[in-house]
């Protein structure tokens, strides 16, 4: 549905398919050693500042720009910081997921992109790379319920197929606003999962 979208930024592709690889499946190997409770509960705080980011990522990125002229060593740190950016993201997704596409939508458009199908196409990409990733190192381990996450996995392709499908009828404006709604009411349960619903 989107592979046409992600095709105008294809050469962005292969670093952020190595990378969304590389620390998956750190954070699928940090999963299996590490309990997640305690990190749960900065889980709210994390989605506020991605849903925030990506309300204001272009703006935050034109700034960026405009002082950082043409100074290749000021472009060269820019990209550093939006790899390691995204490293943290995937190390994230590989060990919780919860949230994974607001907070790939929200380094999309700090890293200056603006069509939000290209940067819907490229999320879906990046999030599948780090599930992909992080199943292999589950199932490596033996810790994969097989037969609910087969139904899950179809479920997931089939409705990012329709819902590629209808985001191109739908104007990009209203689907920036859906996706900070969505993020809003998200980061809303997760705040009352991780300090109402279960108190420290």
């Amino acid at each position: 549905g989107y592979w046409k979208d992600l095709m105008t930024v294809r050469d962005r592709l292969l670093i952020y398919t190595i990378v969304s690889a590389v620390f998956g499946f750190a954070g699928a190997e940090l999963l299996l050693h590490v309990s997640d409770e305690a990190f749960s509960r900065i889980v709210p705080w994390l989605m506020l500042f991605a849903v925030l980011l990506f309300a204001s990522g272009g703006a935050i990125n034109g700034f960026v720009q405009r002082h950082a002229g043409e100074a290749t060593h000021m472009k060269a740190a820019g990209a550093v910081f939006l790899l390691l950016l995204l490293a943290a993201i995937s190390v994230y997704g590989g060990f919780f997921n919860a949230g994974l596409g607001i907070l790939l939508l929200a380094f999309l458009a700090l890293a200056g992109l603006t069509d939000i199908h290209a940067m819907n196409g490229l999320k879906l990409w990046m999030s599948s790379i780090v599930a992909i990733v992080a199943v292999i190192r589950f199932a490596i381990s033996g810790s994969i319920d097989w037969y609910h996450g087969s139904v899950t996995l179809v479920g997931v392709v089939i409705g990012g197929y329709v819902a590629a499908r209808l985001a191109h009828r739908i104007p990009q404006r209203l689907i920036r606003a859906l996706v900070i709604v969505y993020g809003l009411g998200l980061t809303g349960w997760f705040f009352y999962d991780a300090y109402v619903a279960t108190p420290a």
